[in-house]
């Protein structure tokens, strides 16, 4: 029989993160209602009968899962991590402090941390690309190309650095990225065990937005398939250590000769996650169920 698993699609939900009253505006809302329809296209395309997703208001819901399970949506889906919890395993610190990053990689809390960075030598030729400590579909990051900060640079900077920002940013080298690559996984509550799907190749727009998704195969290469499920076991275990359980994924990257087995942590569902998961549907009810 399929199973009907109701959605609340937040996702814009990183943003409660830094402010639990937040409410996005119409604009925001307007596009994020737009990623939502595409996830839950992209959600049954991959389900093969064995689910069916809806919107989490249908009476027919065998299960319910949001985007990101906040406290505002919990009582929807029948539980959720605690705010403090959510906060700190999506913060960029998080995953940073796992050292799965880029080669000199630094995150900074001051602006005077930032300047030490730029300071230092060599400058990268193509600069560097600062990611304020939460955001979605290539918001809230900047690239500064030169090692003296413009007027707006130093704007930007200092704001990054309040709790309105969510404190700090991630400072690493720019590069050019060849190849996007994801895996997702699902801590069950109260398990020490952690479902994967497979490796899945994604695609993004110009701005960084999501676009699309396949399986990897051979695209991605041993090596790369090796480093990419060591960094998602390991974030694995550090999510569940710091009291998170349910969806997350880790993202890595090819750029030149070399790759980036964690680029970013998302704990929650992401746009790709069941294409990773399409041969795994029965692992993940299993473990939402238990969730």
């Amino acid at each position: 029989m399929t199973r009907v698993v109701g959605w609340v699609c937040n996702l814009a939900g990183e943003l409660e993160l830094i402010d639990p009253e937040f409410v996005p505006s119409s604009g925001l809302a307007a596009r994020v209602g737009e990623q939502a329809r595409r996830f839950l296209e992209v959600a049954n395309a991959h389900a093969r009968g064995v689910v069916r997703h809806v919107d989490a208001s249908r009476e027919d819901a065998d299960l319910r899962q949001a985007w990101l399970p906040t406290p505002r949506v919990g009582e929807v889906t029948g539980g959720a991590a605690p705010i403090d919890v959510l906060r700190r395993v999506n913060h960029r610190r998080f995953a940073a402090e796992l050292g799965l990053g880029l080669p000199d990689a630094r995150y900074c809390d001051t602006v005077e941390d930032v300047e030490v960075v730029l300071a230092a030598r060599p400058f990268p030729r193509a600069g560097y690309l600062m990611k304020r400590p939460f955001g979605f579909s290539g918001r809230s990051r900047k690239r500064v190309a030169t090692e003296t900060l413009t007027s707006s640079d130093r704007t930007w900077i200092e704001a990054s650095m309040t709790d309105e920002y969510g404190g700090g940013l991630l400072v690493e080298p720019f590069v050019s990225i060849e190849a996007e690559f994801s895996l997702h996984g699902f801590l069950p509550r109260g398990e020490d065990a952690c479902v994967f799907g497979d490796p899945v190749r994604q695609f993004v727009d110009e701005a960084g937005g999501w676009s699309d998704a396949r399986l990897a195969g051979d695209d991605l290469e041993s090596g790369e398939a090796r480093s990419l499920r060591d960094a998602g076991e390991r974030a694995a275990r550090a999510l569940r250590q710091a009291g998170y359980f349910g969806p997350f994924s880790v993202d890595a990257y090819r750029y030149g000769d070399s790759f980036c087995a964690l680029g970013e942590l998302n704990a929650r569902y992401s746009m790709a996650f069941f294409v990773g998961f399409s041969s795994r549907l029965d692992a993940w009810l299993e473990a939402i169920t238990s969730a």
